[in-house]
């Protein structure tokens, strides 16, 4: 009998592995498939096959400037996603919305205020004074919009910023994504709602609200944990602000833009976006609203970055951690934390040109450490 159970378990083990690695084949797939969509028309499908051959999504041909020369200063797409999930069993208590709110919960400053979690056709209230669970109908979203309440309907799991809807009535007028529209038109998304996050809109700093004001222009921080000193760091970071193309959000895949930080200074560079030709627009002032963006520097810098570090410590069984952060006023919210963050900061310095990030993906991608750069 204990054979058997034995044989069992072994089973059911090697079916959840197989389940795992299925998993995470079609995740790569869907994000390759993604990603080749923002490759700009007119690159000759040569270059195109080289550089997929490679491990490179094809638009990094443009982003990155990509060459033989300078092939190995660059860690290349496919192996990095090959590393998920590089936190292991750990990975989902960050890349799942829901339960980013329980693994932050020594940190209830950082949070946005969660009002409803949408599921399964019940709705259950995660904020004081709001009814644990009954059945879902959008009466009680309506009564916070009326209230005055900016919400924002977040999907449970997504990325890119599919999905995500803001909401909001004010002096009369319905809003959707910045637009105005028809109460009825907010009450057709809400009834649609099956997986979601009711949360609060957080009110940015003037400072990232001056560059586009109908979106909510984020941080995207790194942080590694060093293998030796087993201490985190912060790898990289950019800035991304929302466009007309884009709005609500910020995203890049959703037509917004991205820019370099001094890490050291907080001052912002240029900034770009997926290429639409072969070679890259970029902009110092932003496209809609004209405001200076390149030069602009971000309100206590050090602050931010030693509280995400300090994060980082605390949640220190996780190797990787891309946290999305918006600096308010006086700190900052963290909207949500990827384990497979882009690998878009390369636009600006490859990662192998880094010591301490090169360090980091040779001891995990060791062919890295041994591609000599090609002839040309």
């Amino acid at each position: 009998m204990l054979r058997l159970l034995r044989r069992g378990l072994r089973l059911l083990i090697g079916t959840w592995r197989v389940g795992q690695r299925l998993e995470n084949w079609l995740n790569r797939t869907i994000q390759l498939v993604r990603d080749e969509q923002h490759t700009p028309p007119g690159l000759p499908w040569a270059q195109r096959l080289w550089a997929l051959r490679k491990g490179f999504y094809s638009n990094r041909l443009v982003l990155y400037g990509l060459t033989r020369e300078n092939l190995a200063e660059y860690v290349p797409d496919r192996r990095f996603e090959a590393l998920h999930p590089i936190n292991g069993r750990f990975s989902r208590l960050i890349d799942d919305k829901f339960q980013l709110l329980f693994t932050l919960k020594d940190f209830p400053d950082y949070l946005p205020k969660t009002y409803y979690l949408v599921r399964d056709g019940l709705l259950f209230g995660l904020a004081d004074g709001l009814p644990g669970c009954q059945r879902y109908e959008p009466g009680p979203l309506l009564e916070l919009l009326h209230q005055g309440r900016r919400l924002v309907l977040k999907p449970e799991y997504g990325s890119s910023g599919e999905g995500v809807r803001l909401m909001e009535y004010a002096s009369g007028m319905w809003r959707l994504d910045g637009r105005s529209c028809l109460e009825s038109d907010v009450v057709e998304i809400l009834r649609g709602l099956r997986m979601h996050l009711i949360c609060e809109c957080v009110e940015q700093h003037s400072y990232a609200r001056r560059f586009f004001p109908y979106a909510t222009n984020t941080i995207r921080l790194i942080t590694l944990r060093d293998d030796d000193t087993l201490e985190p760091f912060l790898a990289t970071a950019f800035h991304r602000v929302g466009t007309s193309r884009s709005q609500p959000v910020d995203n890049v895949a959703a037509g917004g833009l991205f820019g370099s930080i001094n890490p050291t200074t907080g001052e912002l560079g240029k900034f770009t976006g997926y290429p639409v030709s072969r070679s890259l627009d970029w902009f110092t002032h932003h496209p809609d609203t004209g405001e200076p963006l390149a030069g602009a520097v971000i309100p206590r810098w050090h602050d931010v970055t030693e509280q995400i570090l300090g994060v980082s410590r605390k949640l220190s069984f996780l190797t990787l951690m891309g946290y999305d952060v918006v600096v308010t006023e006086d700190g900052l919210k963290i909207l949500e934390i990827n384990s497979l963050p882009t690998l878009l900061p390369q636009t600006f310095q490859p990662y192998m040109s880094l010591p301490a990030v090169a360090k980091f993906f040779n001891r995990r991608i060791p062919e890295l450490s041994r591609r000599s750069r090609p002839a040309a």
